[in-house]
C-alpha cells in the first residue's frame, strides 16, 4: 500500500506541475468530457459525415493537399513556425524570431495537454483502424493505433496556434486561421481522425486558449512575441534611393531592390507595407 500510494504521488504531482513545454497542467485545461459531446456511434447521422470525410480525404491523398497534409503530421514548434511563415508574412524561426518560437513552443505543450483527458476517456479508435486500413505514415499506425482518435491533438494545436498568431499578427489574420485550419483538416486527409475527431480538437483549442489568457505567464510571454512582432514590422530601415532609383521602386526588409509587391514586407515609396 504504501509503494502504490508513492506512486499514486508521483503520478498526481506529473499531472498537476506545468511542464517545461507548456504554461499549464492537463489538470488546469477545460474538461472536454464536461462539455464536448460523446464521440459519434456508428448508426448516427455525425457518423455518417465522418465516413464521408474520410473518403475525400483519401480521394485527396495524391494531390498537393495530399502531400501538405502528410508533413503536417510533424508536430513540433519547428515545423509550425516553419511552414505557418507563409501566412504570417514573416519567416519565423528559433534564431529568427525566438520569442515567437519560445511562445508557440509551449503552445503546443498546452493544446496536447488540452486534449489529454478527453482522448484517455474515450479512446476511440482512429478510422483507418477501424476499416482495417493505413494511414499515409505507415511508419506510425501502430503507435497511432494505441492512442484515442477523439480528440484529435494536431487540430488543437493548429488551431491554437492559429488564434495566438492572428492575434500577433492582425493584418494576416485571415490567412494565418486559414492555415491553423488546413493543420487540423490534414489529419482527416491522412486518415489519422475522423472529422468529428478534429472538430472536437479546434472546440478544445478554443477553451485552451481562452484559459491560457488567464495566466500569467503566458500574457508575458505573449507580450514579448507582440513586441517582437513590432519591432520587426517597425525596424525596417528608410532606404536611401541612388540617383536613378525614382519612387516607383521596391524593396526587400534588407533594403535589396525586387521586382514589385511581394507577400510579407517590402519597402515602396519609402513606406513599410505588409503584403498579402
Amino acid at each position: 500500500m504504501k509503494i502504490q500510494h508513492i506512486l499514486l504521488s508521483f503520478v498526481a504531482a506529473a499531472t498537476m506541475t506545468a511542464h517545461a513545454d507548456s504554461f499549464l497542467t492537463v489538470g488546469d485545461m477545460p474538461n472536454g468530457i464536461k462539455f464536448l459531446p460523446a464521440p459519434p456511434d456508428s448508426v448516427s447521422l455525425r457518423y455518417v459525415n465522418d465516413w464521408n470525410m474520410y473518403l475525400w480525404g483519401k480521394a485527396v491523398r495524391k494531390t498537393a493537399r495530399g502531400t501538405q497534409a502528410k508533413n503536417d503530421n510533424a508536430i513540433s514548434a519547428a515545423y509550425i513556425c516553419r511552414d505557418f511563415s507563409g501566412a504570417m508574412g514573416m519567416q519565423m524561426s528559433k534564431a529568427k524570431t525566438p520569442e515567437i518560437y519560445a511562445l508557440v513552443n509551449k503552445v503546443v505543450g498546452d493544446a496536447t495537454n488540452a486534449v489529454t483527458t478527453t482522448k484517455e476517456h474515450y479512446m476511440r479508435k482512429p478510422p483507418f483502424t477501424q476499416f482495417k486500413e493505413s494511414t499515409m505514415m505507415v511508419s506510425s499506425d501502430a503507435s497511432l493505433a494505441q492512442k484515442g482518435s477523439y480528440a484529435s491533438a494536431h487540430a488543437c494545436v493548429g488551431w491554437a496556434v492559429g488564434l495566438i498568431l492572428a492575434e500577433i499578427n492582425i493584418d494576416h489574420q485571415d490567412t494565418i486561421l486559414h492555415r491553423g485550419y488546413q493543420y487540423g483538416e490534414s489529419r482527416v486527409i491522412v486518415g489519422a481522425h475522423y472529422e468529428s475527431d478534429v472538430d472536437a480538437g479546434r472546440v478544445l483549442a478554443t477553451g485552451a486558449v481562452a484559459r491560457l489568457h488567464a495566466d500569467e505567464t503566458f500574457m508575458e510571454q505573449l507580450k514579448k512575441a507582440k513586441d517582437e512582432f513590432r519591432n520587426i514590422v517597425d525596424g525596417i530601415t528608410t532606404v536611401t534611393a541612388t540617383d536613378d532609383d525614382d519612387d516607383e521602386s521596391y524593396y526587400d526588409i534588407n533594403g535589396i531592390r525586387i521586382d514589385g509587391p511581394r507577400q510579407g514586407l517590402y519597402i515602396h515609396n519609402k513606406q513599410k507595407i505588409m503584403g498579402r
